[in-house]
């Protein structure tokens, strides 16, 4: 908790372009255009024709190769792990080279510009690149769920029905011959829809800076009143000087309560069987120990074969 000077004037205001470019609601705009250009394994159906006939794979040879694509865009333990103990830019960082790597790879050898490489290569390179998604979803959707959950659900449920619409048009594609003016047509509609959460981040960023600043204009004229912030919320509450010993508009840094520190100095290795109440933050160990994340999983098996044996079998 923070104890600050509430006199400042408008001027220190953030202006509306640096609010919107700064704010929360853009950072998860941003983690949002990451996922949708992270090699999403829903393509897969767009190249494994090309690789079956420049490679002389069989469909026995393909299906095995979509088998270790779905296994590396599935398991994403290692970027979970990863994500405890380093910064989003780190497991971004990564994910782009795994990426880069995966999908370069593959091109390499499709276009026949390296030697034709072993199945067990090209298992592992497909490996590679669909597991560059985990990734990428991990140091993107868990960042944003923890700074803005209402955000991170709203972009998430919009992400679904993006993906939804791509599966469409790639059946469209396949099932009608396209002009280039309509394969224009369906591109632009994709980057439409892309850029129409703006509106959001534009609109939500525009109703915090209104009341900052009119909180701002209402605090202008009580030079000496302190403001309390605290640090986790949005909320702001107005103190007389009574209320504090300390005068002439200092700032008071309050530490935070001793347990919530020793809880952040211990190691997630320690606490990987001390589960949290349910509706707290897991880590990924105690994730992973949990009753709940087994029921999880169990249910995904159950329900993911089908969407991906239909992903798969689109091409």
């Amino acid at each position: 908790m923070v104890l600050a000077d509430g006199g400042g004037s408008a001027s220190t205001m953030k202006s509306l372009p640096l609010q919107i470019l700064t704010g929360r609601w853009f950072m998860v705009f941003a983690s949002f255009l990451i996922m949708s250009t992270a090699g999403a394994t829903y393509m897969f159906g767009l190249y494994s024709a090309e690789i079956k006939s420049s490679l002389g794979y069989d469909q026995t040879t393909l299906n095995l190769l979509s088998f270790f694509k779905d296994l590396g865009a599935n398991v994403g333990i290692l970027s979970g792990l990863i994500n405890e103990v380093t910064p989003p830019w780190v497991v971004l960082s990564i994910g782009a080279i795994l990426n880069f790597f995966g999908y370069f790879m593959i091109w390499l050898s499709v276009s026949k510009k390296i030697s034709t490489p072993q199945v067990w290569q090209m298992c592992l390179y497909i490996c590679i690149g669909a597991n560059s998604q985990s990734f990428a979803n991990t140091g993107a959707l868990v960042t944003c769920s923890r700074t803005s959950p209402r955000a991170a659900a709203l972009f998430w449920a919009f992400s679904r029905g993006l993906a939804g619409f791509l599966m469409i048009m790639i059946i469209f594609q396949k099932r009608f011959n396209f002009t280039q003016s309509e394969y224009g047509g369906s591109a632009a509609a994709v980057v439409v829809l892309l850029c129409l959460p703006l509106v959001v981040v534009i609109k939500e960023e525009y109703s915090i800076w209104k009341s900052k600043k009119e909180a701002q204009l209402q605090l202008q004229p009580q030079s000496i009143d302190l403001t309390i912030t605290t640090q986790n919320q949005n909320t702001e509450t107005i103190l007389p000087p009574s209320a504090t010993s300390n005068s002439g508009g200092e700032v008071l840094v309050l530490p935070t309560s001793q347990k919530q520190a020793d809880s952040d100095s211990v190691s997630c290795w320690r606490t990987m069987f001390q589960l949290p109440n349910r509706g707290d933050d897991y880590t990924i160990l105690q994730a992973l120990f949990s009753i709940d994340m087994l029921i999880l999983f169990f249910a995904t098996i159950c329900g993911v074969g089908g969407t991906l044996t239909a992903i798969d079998n689109l091409g």
